[in-house]
């Protein structure tokens, strides 16, 4: 288990022991410094940050590299990273890049693309946040030139409007389902083509998650915790 600290700190949690990892937070930066998202490959860690993506070696618990993905080598803030298997895409406040997991110096800027062709509407240069991998596509939570929120989806090597939930908060897979979480429903994508809505008794929700039992659980900013089976509302859970 990774914790990340707002301050920067890192904890892995493995077989009951803390092992705790400062170089971040020990490290002199210039401007923001914050976790803004954690993605796994195996045993690595990348860590989406205002000043690089962040490659932790989990299993040797070290901190293997920075990658600087801006243009001309400038900072660009990474809000998410993800993997479509055979490349890296990362979410930025300043476009969408990508590089082959297989190029050997990632840390240059130069071997990440930024990508540039968007259907009309869609603004090549706007603030890009969520990131996922679902049924063979990426998917990008971003807003459109009008500044409204959209999800849009890489297809063919051009990005394409998938939906325009209204004040998205979250976008993830969760047991290979695709979970758009706006303020007021989560709408879930399933691999069968289904789509499956839910909004009773939502209030503000932040994000959502299937568990291994196929309940859903979603985090919501005035209600806390609550639980749903299949569409169905079970329980609201609140800490004392």
């Amino acid at each position: 288990l990774l914790i990340a600290y707002k301050n920067c700190n890192i904890d892995l949690i493995k077989d009951g022991q803390i092992v705790n990892i400062s170089d971040i937070k020990k490290k002199p930066i210039l401007g923001e410094k914050t976790i803004n998202n954690i993605f796994f490959i195996d045993d690595i860690a990348y860590l989406s940050c205002p000043f690089g993506l962040v490659v932790l070696d989990v299993g040797n618990e070290e901190i293997l590299d920075t990658y600087k993905i801006g243009e001309d080598g400038n900072f660009v803030k990474i809000n998410d990273c993800n993997f479509d298997g055979g490349s890296l895409f990362v979410a930025t406040s300043n476009g969408i890049y990508s590089a082959s997991i297989n190029e050997q110096n990632l840390s240059d800027f130069h071997n990440w693309e930024k990508h540039t062709a968007f259907e009309s509407g869609l603004n090549t240069d706007s603030l890009f946040e969520n990131i996922a991998y679902f049924d063979g596509n990426i998917y990008v939570s971003t807003s459109d030139s009008s500044n409204n929120d959209v999800v849009i989806i890489y297809e063919n090597s051009s990005w394409k409007l998938f939906t325009n939930p209204y004040n998205i908060q979250s976008l993830s897979v969760s047991y290979n389902n695709l979970f758009i979480v706006s303020e007021s429903q989560i709408k879930i994508y399933k691999k069968s083509g289904a789509t499956e809505i839910i909004s009773q008794n939502i209030s503000n929700a932040k994000d959502a998650i299937y568990d291994k039992d196929g309940n859903i659980w979603v985090a919501d900013f005035y209600k806390d915790l609550l639980k749903y089976n299949a569409s169905n509302f079970v329980q609201q859970i609140d800490p004392n």
